[in-house]
C-alpha cells in the first residue's frame, strides 16, 4: 500500500484523489479518519464484460 510513502507528508485538510488501484476501504479510512484528509476516488469497470461472464 501507499501508506508508508504518505507518512512523511502533512495531509490534514488536503484534497487527495486516486484511481481505481487505491480504491480500498482501509486506505480510505486511513486518509479520512487517521490523517484527516479529504479523499475522492474514481472507479469503473475493471475490464469489459465478455459474453458468458456472470452478471
Amino acid at each position: 500500500m501507499a501508506i508508508p510513502l504518505l507518512e512523511a507528508i502533512d495531509l490534514e485538510g488536503k484534497d487527495l484523489s486516486t484511481d481505481a488501484l487505491l480504491t480500498q476501504h482501509a486506505f480510505a479510512r486511513y486518509l479520512v479518519e487517521k490523517r484527516k484528509a479529504h479523499y475522492s476516488y474514481r472507479f469503473g469497470a475493471a475490464r469489459p464484460v465478455a459474453d458468458g461472464d456472470p452478471p
